[in-house]
């Protein structure tokens, strides 16, 4: 069964990892060298072609931004388990801002750790080869649609809804319920353009549409316990 993980050596005919740049044994050149990723493009081609986006985030040398998409995602990890803990709330301003961002931005980057760990296990199971480093940028990189709402969505709900915004006295929705539930719908739209960009990310480690699928639901589970418990510490 041919490997997709491996790249054969024009020089000497050697197998190699898919994302080495040199062949191991006689160190011929096996493709073009990229030193950094361009976040224009990468984010560019996120949207007109994903394979080829991650395929350049692989081959790149250094992983540059993946820290500062980290850090947006742990503050949207914040937003969306205060989302989430609205119907449960008893006071609306009952919570320590400052430890609820030092715990979202430790947590967030445990859980990320975890869900790494395992994709790597996983891979490894299926004898493909892969860099950790390779399967946390790409991971990271797939999160790119929902951190948007940051800068997109979450500006325009605070004009809109001010303090009510996280608040269930009055509910948000009841307030402009045809906005709201429009704008809900677009943050579901980009949650699930990430589960896809997640899908994909992982497809371009060399692994199969089904593997990745199942891989990438186990992830999103995880993310999804995170938020749901991450969500007491506003209650």
């Amino acid at each position: 069964m041919k490997n997709d993980s491996i790249i054969v050596c024009q020089n000497c005919n050697t197998e190699n990892p898919y994302f080495q740049l040199n062949c191991i044994k006689c160190n011929y050149f096996l493709r073009d060298k990229i030193p950094n990723i361009n976040i224009g493009e990468i984010l560019l081609s996120l949207i007109e072609s994903p394979m080829y986006a991650f395929k350049k985030i692989i081959f790149s040398e250094n992983k540059n931004y993946v820290s500062l998409l980290l850090l947006f995602l742990s503050i949207r990890f914040l937003i969306l388990s205060r989302f989430i803990s609205v119907p449960s709330l008893r006071n609306d301003s009952d919570f320590n801002l400052l430890f609820a961002v030092v715990y979202f931005l430790l947590s967030t980057g445990a859980v990320i750790f975890i869900i790494v760990f395992l994709t790597n296990y996983i891979l490894k199971k299926l004898k493909i080869f892969s860099r950790t480093k390779d399967v946390f940028s790409v991971i990271i990189y797939s999160f790119v649609p929902s951190l948007s709402a940051i800068f997109i969505l979450y500006p325009i709900e605070l004009a809109l809804f001010g303090k009510y915004l996280f608040s269930n006295n009055p509910y948000a929705f009841s307030i402009k319920e045809n906005v709201f539930y429009f704008l809900t719908a677009f943050e579901i739209f980009l949650i699930i353009w990430s589960f896809i960009l997640h899908i994909k990310a992982i497809r371009s480690l060399k692994v199969k549409i089904k593997a990745s699928l199942l891989i990438s639901l186990l992830n999103y589970f995880i993310i999804i316990g995170y938020l749901l418990l991450s969500k007491n510490i506003f209650i």
